[in-house]
Order: C-alpha cells, then structure tokens, then sequence
C-alpha cells in the first residue's frame, strides 16, 4: 500500500494561529492603506505638512512582520481543505475582506464620477482614487489568500513576496517624503501650533502692565510656547509702530491705547489650508496689523506676523 499523507488536524493552536494570521494581515492592510493615502497625499500637495505619515509607516513595519512570522508558520499546518472551526473562521475573513474591497471599489466608481463632474479642485477626489486603487489590490490578493483555492495553494508564499514588496515600496516613499519633511519641519509646527500661546502671554502682560513687554522672557507661558522663546524661534520687536491712543465715545475721561508688535519666524517650508486660499498679508487692517494670528497659510522662509493689541479703557 502507497503511504498515505495524514491529513491535518485543526488543534485549539493551529485555529488560534490561523486567526491571528488573517486579522494580523486585515491590520496591516489597514495601516498600508492610511500610509498609502498620506504618501500620495504629499506628493501632490507636499505643502500639506503633517506627521501622520511617520506613525502610519511604524504600523506597517511593526504589523507586517507579524503578519509574514503568523503566516509562515500556519502554512506549515494549514489543512488543504478546511473543515470545523477553520472553515468558519475562514468564512468570517473572507467576507470581510471581500465587502472592505468592494467598499473600496464603490469609492472608486464615486471617485471617477466626481473627477468627470466636478468644477473644482480634484486634487484632494485624485489622492483618494489613487489610494482606493491600492486597497482594492490589496484587499483582492488577501482575499484569496484566505480563500486558497486548490490550484493556488502552491503559489501563496507568493503573496508573502507580494505584501512584503508592496509595503516596502509605500514605506520606502514615506521615508523619502512625508517623514523626512515631517522631520525637517518640526520647528514649523511647533510655531503654528504654540504662536498664539506667545500672543496670548502679550496680551496678558499688557494688560496688567499697561505696556508692551521689552523682550519675550517677561511674558507667562509654558510647555511648547515656552520652548519657542527658549529656542529662539521667534523674534519679537515691540512698539514696530507708534502706539495709539484712542478716547472713550461714551465716556471722554477714559482711553485705550492700541499696541503694535511684531513676532518674527523662519519656516522650513511652505503651509497652506486646502479649504481656503492663501493670502500674503493675513490682515483686516490696512497698515497691515491684525489683532489675531493665523498660522495655517504662511510661505517658506522669514515671514512676520504684524499683531495689534489694545489696553482696557482707563480713566485719564
């Protein structure tokens, strides 16, 4: 008698690996996915600066290593034909996989349609057909690598390749663009996000002062704004124009004095709000003064922030 090869047994082990191997795989095509968004986000709009693209890439290279060691090890013991829980939990993947893929189809069909439509700025409908293109593909391949039919069951360390190529590749494009900006422009991020904070401790000095600070380091604040002044990063000349002194309406015997500052930076490279248009001179005055500061349009290089302040009403 011919010896016969024993079929595999589905022990408590080998389902619980077969689970961690498809879910480990969902997840990493998550991360891919969110990664692969950000990479080609920035490449067509590299003004767009944010640093979601460095922790999406720690995803993918942390989560595809588990994924390639789970799936390796389960092809060793992975029946050819699936019977019982495995089948179940083979089941549950596969429609999972397969309405995540078909959710990405739809958005591309809805993409194609807004690009043939629309009157306005594509650029934001491209970066999303782009990257739905990628989660179909991705989705697709793992689809049935959960499936494994027979006549692939030879070829499914080929998907192994295939997800490792694909992830280096959108990891690799992370690296050269929107993680090295990220990294280049830190400074850039910590004045957008923390320059009020500097207006703000103004503000307050001058209103208990009734004059403008000689220099940053008399000003109250804390955390990242204080980091700024501690670095110099900004660089702050009071009194830029004449201040002015404005009489009461109502009440003659009192008068505010309006203040004038500038807060000077160098950012490493340009910002702009996809939702509006960028604008030079950020003022509602006309000698260019604003009594807010808004940080989310700005060009690369030294750019300054003219700011207007006013006193409360005194009694002369």
């Amino acid at each position: 008698m011919k010896n016969e090869v024993e079929p595999k047994i589905n022990t408590p082990g080998i389902i619980v690996l077969q689970w961690l191997t498809y879910a480990f795989w969902g997840l990493t095509i998550f991360a891919a996915s969110l990664l692969s968004a950000s990479v080609i986000a920035y490449f067509m709009n590299p003004t767009n600066n944010n640093d979601f693209s460095a922790y999406a890439t720690a995803a993918v290279l942390v989560l595809l290593p588990i994924s390639v060691i789970c799936d390796i090890f389960y092809s060793k013991q992975e029946p050819e034909h699936k019977t019982g829980a495995a089948s179940i939990i083979m089941i549950i993947y596969a429609v999972l996989f397969a309405l995540f893929g078909i959710g990405a189809l739809i958005a591309i069909v809805f993409s194609l349609v807004q690009l043939m439509i629309s009157s306005s700025d594509i650029t934001n409908t491209q970066i999303a057909l782009y990257s739905e293109m990628i989660v179909v593909v991705l989705y697709a391949v793992t689809f049935l690598r959960t499936l494994l039919p027979a006549k692939l069951v030879k070829f499914r360390r080929l998907y192994i390749v295939f997800m490792i190529i694909i992830a280096g590749i959108i990891s690799t494009l992370s690296f050269i663009g929107p993680v090295t900006n990220a990294q280049l422009t830190r400074d850039d991020r910590l004045i957008d996000n923390n320059l009020n904070y500097i207006q703000s401790g103004i503000d307050t000095y001058i209103h208990t002062q009734n004059k403008l600070p000689e220099n940053l380091s008399v000003i109250s604040v804390t955390g990242d704004a204080k980091k700024i002044v501690d670095n110099k990063l900004v660089k702050y000349t009071p009194n830029s124009k004449t201040p002015l002194v404005t009489q009461g309406t109502f009440n003659p015997s009192t008068s505010t004095t309006t203040y004038y500052y500038e807060l000077c930076v160098n950012y490493k490279s340009a910002a702009s709000d996809s939702e509006s248009t960028y604008t030079p001179v950020q003022t509602d005055s006309r000698d260019g003064y604003n009594s807010y500061i808004i940080t989310f349009n700005h060009p690369a290089g030294d750019y300054c922030y003219k700011v207007s302040t006013s006193t409360d009403f005194l009694s002369k």
